[in-house]
This record gives structure tokens, sequence and C-alpha cells, in this order.
């Protein structure tokens, strides 16, 4: 019988739970002791709302044998079925480093598991919680008897842009099992919503009509300088050639766009927010540090980009006078336009 005595002595709101060897009624008895609601499955995910906040968590258990394809399962119900605040965690059974999360340290080829585990938690713009907070700290939570060594195989993942909320993660003491509990404190706090992208089909449209327009304009241009050919009525010819040619560019990467995105259905679906979500997670600062100080939240982050670009872009020696200013502008070379170029 699952004893929920340790889990209620270190007041856990939510439990991710592995390998309890229990049936479903010994579960629901987690019900009377402690738990309001219990779900059981090798990886379980949970749609729901706390204290208002949309959150999406799955819990999960990996096979013991080295199976990529289970691992690519798991990110696809991510990207298909996560809405709002996600944590994914759980007994991976594959570690991120093998030589930082292994004790003695490995220095033979990861296990392919391994490598999937890495490369689409990177895909996905998720972040493993306690290596990004600890990057250089070894702890660990399994250790096996068997093979008489240690590693970190439990694992708590969360987006990029969500690692701020994360307050404390602690990996706690081997009791009964032969593995340790990990302990993570989250602040859910208020998000701002996103829409999901959806490709502009006017804007497809709209290209498409100013292309025509730019055709019809580039030819009655060389037929007037078929009739007049001056200088200026050539630059002119030259420049419409160049917008007809940038906006053919736009319009067959939009097609390309479209076809590789759109015309393949729930596959390129996925494939479309997986690469948004990688590039979502490649733009933001997590981290910074400056001044001897880390700061972690986005607040403390913009605050203090802010402050750096106001001191380096502070002119102490700003002039004051008109007509000093008046001069310095005049000495200042810049190239002209032409006029049609201009327009």
């Amino acid at each position: 019988m699952l004893d929920p005595q340790p889990i209620k002595k270190i007041n856990c709101q939510i439990a991710f739970l592995q390998e309890t060897h229990q049936s479903d009624t010994e579960h629901d008895k987690l019900k009377k002791s402690w738990a309001y609601k219990v779900f059981n499955s090798s990886h379980q995910s949970v749609n729901g709302f706390i204290d208002g906040i949309q959150v999406f968590l799955m819990n999960i258990y990996t096979p013991n044998e080295d199976v990529p394809g289970f691992i690519s399962k798991i990110f696809t119900t991510i990207i298909q079925h996560s809405t709002g605040i996600l944590l994914l965690g759980g007994d991976c059974n594959c570690v991120m480093s093998q030589f930082i999360d292994k004790q003695p340290p490995s220095r033979t080829s990861a296990p392919r598991m391994s490598k999937r585990l890495k490369y689409l938690s990177i895909e996905s713009g998720l972040v493993d919680v306690c290596g990004s907070k600890y990057p250089k700290s070894r702890d660990f939570t399994f250790y096996s008897h068997r093979h008489s060594f240690y590693l970190r195989i439990d694992l708590f993942f969360t987006p990029k842009s969500e690692i701020h909320r994360i307050k404390n993660i602690q990996i706690l003491p081997i009791t009964l099992s032969d593995q340790a509990p990990l302990g993570l404190m989250r602040d859910l706090g208020h998000r701002p919503t996103t829409k999901e992208w959806r490709l502009n089909r006017k804007k497809k449209e709209k290209a498409s009509k100013t292309n025509t327009f730019r055709e019809q304009n580039k030819k009655k241009l060389e037929q007037q300088h078929k009739r007049t050919p001056t200088s200026c009525l050539l630059d002119t010819l030259k420049q419409a050639r160049r917008d007809l040619n940038t906006t053919n560019r736009k319009e067959g990467n939009l097609r390309f766009t479209n076809q590789k995105y759109y015309e393949n259905g729930k596959r390129a679906r996925r494939l479309l927010a997986l690469r948004l979500k990688k590039q979502q997670s490649s733009n933001i600062v997590h981290k910074l540090q400056y001044n001897n100080s880390t700061f972690t939240r986005p607040d403390e982050i913009s605050q203090e980009f802010a402050g750096f670009y106001e001191s380096l872009y502070s002119n102490t020696d700003t002039c004051i006078e008109d007509r000093e200013l008046t001069q310095f502008l005049k000495d200042i070379k810049l190239q002209e336009l032409s006029e049609p170029m201009a327009k």
C-alpha cells in the first residue's frame, strides 16, 4: 500500500508519482487520506485550472530500455494538447548529460533516448529546471545497487519563458525506495494570453494583386523608355524592376511557407508549432548576470537593460547652443537620393 504520509509531511499539493505498483482501486484510496484527484497511466497529462490559471501537467515514466520513440510520443502530445502553463516531470530513465548527471562520470556516447530528450526539449522551448537553476551542481536522484553508480534521471521541464516562476527545486533524501523525491515550488502568477498564429490569406491575395500591378507598370515604363529613352525614365524603370523582383521573392517565400506548413494537415501544423516554440525560446533572455548579480525575473532583467543603455547613451557633453548644433549638422556629408529613388 502506498503510504501518503511522506507526501503530506512535506505539504505537497500536487504529486507526480511513478512505479507505485498499485491497482486503480488502491490509487483511489489516496483520495480518502490525501488527494482530491488521482490520475494514473504510463504518461498522464491533465489540462485544467488552478486559481483561475490554465495549466497543463504531464507526469511520465519512460521505459528502462533505450526507446527514443517513446520520447517523441511525449513531445507530440505536448505540442498537440498543451495549453496554458506547462510543467512536464517524471522518471525519464535517462540523463541529460553523461558527465554531469552521472557519478562516476561517463565518457561513452549517450543512449538514443537521452539524445532525443535533449534535442526535443530544446526544439520545444523547454528547459531542464534543475539543470538550468544549478548548471554546475552535481546531485542525483537514483542509485543503482547493481552497477554502483548514481544518476539524475528524475526531471522537471518548463518553458524557458516561465523559468523565473520556479522559486525552488531540490532533490530530497532517498528514504524507502532507491530513488529520491524531487521537490519543486512554483509561482503560477498571471501570464498574458497569446493568440494562435495563422496564415493571413488576405495578405497573400494582396501580395498577388500588388505583383500584377507592378508587372503592368514595368511593361508600361519599358514601352515609354523605348519611345523616349531619357535617363530619368531609365532610373524609374530600374526601380520598378527591383520592386517587382522583391515582390516575386516574397511571394515565392510565402507560397513555400504555405506548402511546407499547411498543405500537409496535422503533421505540418505540429511542425509549425515546434518551430514557433523554438524561435520564441531562442529570443528569450531568461537569466542575466551583471555587476556580480544574477537576475531571473523579466521585470528585473528589463530594468537592468534599460539602466545599462540609458547610461551607455547618456551624453554629458550635450550641445545646448543652436549655432554649434547647426554647424555640426552642416559638416556631416550625407549622400542624397535622386528624385525617382526618393519617391
